[in-house]
């Protein structure tokens, strides 16, 4: 099982893996669309999270590139 996390800042990125890296989950990070595209490209991901400091613009990509690309994975957002 693959899920994307997506933030404003690289760091808390990748604090927020070595927390989760106990579990059998497999993290891919990124901070932008085309990390996405890259995540997307080695494996269609189960679910793609979006922390809430991401615009509104690039959420509304996100949401548009996962429904495009996948009928299967889940988007979740942290509204505020």
């Amino acid at each position: 099982m693959l899920v994307i996390l997506l933030g404003r800042k690289p760091e808390v990125m990748m604090q927020l893996v070595v927390g989760l890296k106990k579990t059998a989950v497999k993290f891919a990070t990124g901070t932008s669309i085309d990390d996405l595209r890259i995540a997307f490209s080695d494996e269609i991901p189960s679910a793609v999270i979006m922390g809430a400091g991401l615009p509104l613009d690039m959420r509304l990509d996100v949401i548009r590139f996962v429904f495009e690309h996948s009928e299967t994975t889940t988007v979740h957002m942290k509204d505020w």
